[in-house]
């Protein structure tokens, strides 16, 4: 898969959205990189704001779901 994609979507009493690209696993619990830095810093934004991120990887590259309640 070339570039990713970006699915939202509801379920109850929840916001989700998915995104896919053909890049490596997410590592998640990392510390927050330094304001400075050029890059890492997106994911550890998202898992400190949403009320569940989690992962899964196949052949077809990596899924982060976001889940913010609403």
């Amino acid at each position: 898969m070339s570039g990713g994609r970006v699915r939202v979507f509801a379920e109850p009493g929840f916001v989700v959205c998915d995104v896919a690209d053909g890049g490596p696993a997410r590592e998640f619990g990392r510390e927050m990189p330094a304001a400075d830095a050029l890059s890492g810093r997106g994911l550890a934004i998202v898992e400190r704001m949403c009320d569940d991120v989690s992962t899964a990887t196949g052949p077809e590259g990596t899924l982060v779901r976001l889940r913010l309640r609403l």
